[in-house]
């Protein structure tokens, strides 16, 4: 009875096991990464008022040579009046990343020359999705907007903010947003939040 009971025991044991390995197998079959067809042909999205305030220059709905080196299939205009580019997903990712690179080298650029612009650096995270610009706060004051001093920290800030919308407004599904935040370097007090593209969106209103 007792040789029994135990081999009944060790069947159960076994089924267990058997039943946590199939559960393994579905966990690491889920947690597999989705692997996107770097051929695949993708509708790219550009807002075409956010482009003519950035580039100050009216969009023409016909590919530049320009995007054509970027490897863009076609180019047509959506009924909302935006522009919609076809390009395979292997160069959007080559485009976007150079675009990425050339923005993160113009905020290099603002840090390089600091002083100049009145201010004390800038940092960012990877994707640009959030800018911080310090300042000294005895100098970047709001309140005395005809200051020159501080007209210089304002057009650096807002040039951080509008190379960030450079980046993100060639989107798939929905425009990333950059949050550009202004600190004093001393107190670590933030001074003003920006969060573009909406303040220039309102802009145009």
């Amino acid at each position: 009875m007792k040789k029994l009971l135990a081999l009944c025991l060790c069947f159960v044991f076994l089924f267990c096991l058997c039943g946590c390995a199939s559960n393994a197998e579905n966990i690491k079959a889920d947690d597999k990464p989705v692997v996107l067809n770097p051929e695949e042909v993708i509708k790219v999205n550009l807002d075409v008022s956010l482009y003519e305030n950035l580039i100050c220059q009216k969009f023409e709905f016909s590919l530049s040579e320009a995007q054509k080196l970027d490897n863009f299939i076609t180019l047509t205009k959506n009924d909302d009046g935006n522009a919609v580019f076809t390009i395979k997903r292997k160069d959007y990712n080559s485009f976007k990343k150079a675009l990425l690179d050339s923005r993160k080298d113009i905020f290099e650029g603002y840090n390089e020359a600091a002083a100049e612009n009145n201010i004390v650096r800038v940092e960012y995270n990877a994707d640009i999705t959030s800018i911080t610009v310090y300042v000294d706060k005895n100098v970047y004051n709001p309140e005395i907007a005809i200051n020159p001093e501080y007209l210089k920290a304002y057009n650096c800030i807002s040039g951080c903010g509008r190379n960030a919308t450079l980046y993100h407004m060639y989107y798939l599904e929905k425009i990333e947003k950059c949050t550009v935040t202004v600190k004093d370097e001393k107190s670590g007090e933030i001074i003003e939040t920006r969060t573009y593209p909406d303040i220039i969106k309102e802009s145009l209103k």
